[in-house]
């Protein structure tokens, strides 16, 4: 643990990172205003307990944080307890502040890597290596979130997910390794019940966070039907116990807009189905398409993996 939070170092180049990674990823499924306030948090918390000792563009000088790896460790051990009252900000503040967990280091250090491996103007040689450990850190973080953590937490899940595309951008497809990750943010999602749609009711979770899981099921649900196809091995969530409604084409200011009145007039716009009516793409708009196709696929999927039987005159009769 101390290692992951050491890491904390370039949070320079982790800030930067971010910010570039949500100016080339259109159909990011992380909500930026939730990462954007946990990243302002964490540097805020730094500042107020004098640990930036100095500061360059590409990292700062930590001091003495010898009692953040316990804290991180104690906090990632508990559980999260979402109350459906709650809004975005105190969604934010169960996983940073007093109540920083690994997953949340986890996923900067992912997006880090990715948004990394993507810049056109990145230095190979000074890069690499930072890349490296960006992805070391990624897979740890991912590992040590699940084994602590007494249920599976929306970070975790945004983290995993981070997790699939990053490995699949670096092994490819058609690696085992990305498999193996796609069964277990599969394991998450049906965790938490993603899978049905009374889990997302308002009388059990925030709007925002019901949206945000939505729109992460339904991303997973595409993912699965997609790597099935290249490994050629039937699927692990089945429409069969799904009944999920898609999630609503609302961008992520939209959705995280300042006040209820702001929020009904952004999905007033809406059409009955859900579907913006500005013709602009969003991140939730590329969701809605994927679970669309996907579920054709799953019928081809099925179809190839049906058991071809004799036919039974006493079953016919």
């Amino acid at each position: 643990m101390k290692e992951i939070v050491a890491q904390l170092k370039y949070l320079p180049v982790i800030e930067k990172s971010i910010h570039q990674y949500y100016c080339f990823k259109q159909n990011a499924l992380v909500p930026k205003p939730v990462v954007l306030r946990l990243l302002e948090t964490v540097r805020a918390d730094l500042v107020s307990s004098g640990n930036i000792l100095g500061e360059t563009e590409e990292r700062i000088e930590l001091g003495d944080v010898s009692e953040v790896p316990e804290a991180v460790l104690r906090s990632s051990s508990t559980e999260v307890v979402i109350p459906p009252s709650l809004d975005s900000h105190g969604f934010c503040s169960l996983f940073c502040g007093t109540n920083l967990r690994v997953e949340t280091l986890g996923l900067f250090y992912t997006m880090t890597a990715r948004a990394s491996l993507f810049f056109v103007d990145r230095e190979e040689d000074k890069d690499d290596s930072f890349v490296q450990d960006m992805v070391w850190y990624s897979k740890l973080s991912l590992q040590l979130a699940r084994d602590l953590a007494p249920q599976s937490t929306d970070l975790m899940i945004w983290l995993a997910n981070e997790n699939v595309q990053l490995l699949s951008f670096l092994e490819g497809d058609a690696s085992l390794g990305v498999w193996r990750l796609v069964g277990d943010l599969a394991t998450d999602l049906l965790a938490l019940g993603l899978n049905r749609e009374e889990t997302y009711s308002p009388k059990k979770t925030p709007f925002f966070l019901a949206e945000c899981r939505r729109r992460c099921f339904v991303t997973e649900y595409y993912l699965e039907k997609m790597f099935g196809l290249v490994f050629h091995l039937p699927p692990r969530i089945t429409a069969q116990y799904v009944d999920v409604n898609l999630p609503l084409d609302l961008s992520d200011d939209e959705l995280f807009a300042e006040s209820p009145e702001e929020l009904e007039a952004f999905k007033s716009r809406l059409t009955e189905d859900g579907w913006n009516t500005d013709g602009k793409y969003r991140a939730a708009t590329y969701a809605r398409l994927r679970y669309i196709l996907s579920q054709f696929r799953e019928e081809i999927i099925e179809y190839q993996f049906q058991a071809s039987e004799a036919a039974d005159s006493s079953k016919l009769r």
